[in-house]
């Protein structure tokens, strides 16, 4: 029926291999397109884990693992969903040699799903809109009254792409820019601070994608 010819479209996607054979060392996860309205809908879950490399300050922070629930159409090959990552502490070298200690965290701009882009021939092409905030952040141990608002102005714009197994674990590494902060400081501007040691071009995101479960209630259940 059509649900088992999207199931098995699912299937093939997932190995970049339609039409053809692929071995494999045991049973597949199970896959479920269930929704009450569209079976060409496949909802599907994943952990992700991470590490950021920021251009400027020149070190890495490895991120906590998070989660995206995404909505895949089997048909049009859109995809689309959350990305959630909690905030990650981490030490940094400013300038080489001047200690940096901040909380960083990726949140998305509104309720809508953050991260929007195409899923086709086993190839995911997406991009995750984020705002970066900084918090618990002091400078050569001296701590700095950030206060409850410092992120960027505007989200970062973080272009994920490269194949996408649906079914187990896939590798990605994106270069993304820092837009410029604001509201940062709760008795004096510190957004020049931040623009200065942290925002701008080149920064480099590695991401791991591990298949968690498929289907509703799958997503979003936690």
């Amino acid at each position: 029926g059509k649900r088992g010819t999207l199931v098995a479209l699912a299937l093939c996607l997932a190995v970049g291999a339609c039409g053809t054979t692929v071995p494999t060392a045991g049973p597949a996860p199970a896959l479920t397109t269930t929704t009450a309205t569209d079976p060409s809908l496949l909802h599907v879950s994943y952990w992700v884990d991470g590490e950021t490399t920021l251009a400027k300050l020149g070190s890495s922070l490895v991120l906590g693992r998070g989660r995206f629930d995404a909505t895949v159409n089997l048909l049009t090959g859109a995809i689309s969903g959350k990305l959630m990552i909690p905030p990650s502490a981490g030490t940094f070298l400013s300038f080489g040699f001047v200690p940096v200690t901040a909380t960083t965290a990726l949140t998305a701009p509104s309720t809508a799903d953050d991260v929007t882009g195409t899923f086709q021939n086993g190839i995911a092409d997406v991009t995750a809109s984020e705002l970066v905030g900084l918090s618990d952040t002091s400078v050569n141990g001296g701590a700095l009254a950030v206060g409850t608002h410092c992120r960027t102005a505007v989200p970062a714009a973080i272009r994920i792409t490269g194949p996408l197994n649906l079914l187990g674990t896939s590798h990605f590494t994106s270069t993304f820019g820092v837009p410029p902060f604001s509201g940062c400081g709760a008795t004096e501007d510190l957004d020049p601070l931040f623009d200065g040691l942290v925002a701008g071009p080149n920064n480099v995101l590695a991401t791991t994608l591990t298949f968690r479960c498929s289907g509703e209630p799958c997503v979003p259940a936690s």
